[in-house]
């Protein structure tokens, strides 16, 4: 009988720590922090599939439509659903990378000009929407970095 306490016991104690747990709401901020990782998975998924020839290469759209939504949705749940302002170019920025990778699997050459196009815009708006949104912390870089530079080329007298 002395074998079963020591089981059941670790298993009594965590039972009452996953009890705690949930009612302090770490599964709710672990699951409003994590959730864009399951479209990120489903995305990395499909582009395995279709990697491995399983899927046909149209599954390039979805899979990389799903990689990039995930990623601008996880950073936003990270550090503020405001930056969805800031990073909206990387949803048709994803589109156009699973429309190139599509075109260049089926050997479209307008579909991959128009993809090339459309990413090329896209990665525009992002790095003007992140230079308005973060016009701030833009400025305290560019003057880190001159301070830097002054430094690294002043004259060395000895």
């Amino acid at each position: 009988m002395k074998n079963r306490t020591l089981p059941l016991g670790i298993a009594i104690i965590a039972a009452g720590i996953f009890i705690a747990l949930g009612k302090l709401g770490f599964f709710q901020a672990l699951g409003a922090w994590f959730w864009p990782l399951l479209p990120l998975a489903a995305g990395g998924l499909l582009l395995w599939a279709v990697w491995t020839r399983r899927l046909p290469s149209a599954a390039y759209v979805p899979a990389a439509f799903l990689v990039g939504a995930s990623i601008a949705f996880l950073l936003c749940a990270w550090f503020g659903w405001h930056w969805m302002k800031a990073l909206w170019p990387l949803l048709p920025l994803s589109l156009a990378a699973g429309a190139y990778l599509f075109a260049e699997a089926e050997r479209i050459p307008p579909l991959r000009s128009l993809s090339l196009g459309v990413g090329a815009a896209s990665l525009l708006a992002l790095l003007v929407t992140l230079l308005v949104f973060v016009n701030g912390f833009v400025v305290a870089l560019v003057l880190i970095v001159a301070g830097v530079a002054v430094i690294a080329r002043r004259p060395n007298f000895r």
